[in-house]
């Protein structure tokens, strides 16, 4: 049986507050925090399930190419061509 994790721990996890743990909760932000699993009213989250969620943004930041840096647009207002 996986440990239980309630949302002071996954706020350890995340390194972030409760309450920002509470905002995702109410907003159901379930990209940025992995969906909780109800206990009663208290929503909780298995460490496995939460070591998954880590994995496959982990796997999808990876698949992300940085941006050429080559082909940078130029800041500002664009000259007159003549």
């Amino acid at each position: 049986m996986d440990p239980i994790l309630e949302k002071s721990d996954l706020a350890k996890v995340f390194k972030t507050t409760v309450k920002a743990i509470e905002n995702h909760l109410s907003r159901k932000n379930y990209d940025i925090i992995p969906a909780p699993i109800r206990l009663g009213r208290r929503p909780v989250w298995l460490e496995s399930q939460v070591q998954e969620f880590f994995n496959a943004k982990l796997t999808a930041q990876q698949a992300l190419t940085p941006p050429s840096l080559s082909q940078k647009k130029k800041r500002g207002r664009p000259r007159k061509t003549v």
